[in-house]
């Protein structure tokens, strides 16, 4: 890995709290194909659920197969983005206002971090809070359903 590419991903997860940033960084590696993609990563950190199918039966269940270290410092870090990121704030309460608990709505504020560390440590970006919210409103605008008259 290169001094660019580990520079680039340290201020990818960089947080103003001491131990979390050097822990999550820790945690991920440096190994660029260590993940197939973000859903594999969230499923290592534990911060998405297990689902299981047979028949006309599907349960959803809690995933204890993880990291749990790894589990930890995402669910910290996505707590402490709620006091300087506006959008993380409106995600987890969002989650809360839908009937979530505390955890499971951090644990999706979680995994939405982890999708956006993935992304911008395959395109070798730093995070920029102004493009995430510029993106975030790019899309809403092509969701939103068309009136028929």
């Amino acid at each position: 890995m290169t001094a660019t590419r580990r520079l680039t991903f340290r201020t990818a997860v960089k947080c103003e709290h001491g131990i979390t940033a050097p822990t999550l960084w820790a945690r991920l590696g440096d190994a660029p194909g260590r993940w197939e993609s973000f859903q594999h990563l969230q499923a290592q950190a534990g911060s998405v659920p297990v689902t299981v199918k047979s028949g006309k039966q599907r349960v959803v269940h809690f995933r204890f197969a993880c990291d749990k270290m790894l589990r930890y410092v995402v669910d910290q870090a996505a707590f402490l983005s709620m006091r300087s990121s506006e959008w993380a704030r409106a995600y987890y309460d969002a989650h809360r206002a839908r009937g979530h608990t505390h955890r499971e709505a951090l644990r999706a504020l979680g995994a939405k971090w982890l999708k956006i560390i993935f992304v911008l440590w395959e395109r070798q970006v730093p995070y920029d809070e102004q493009y995430h919210l510029a993106t975030m409103a790019r899309q809403q605008l092509r969701q939103r359903p068309k009136k028929i008259a």
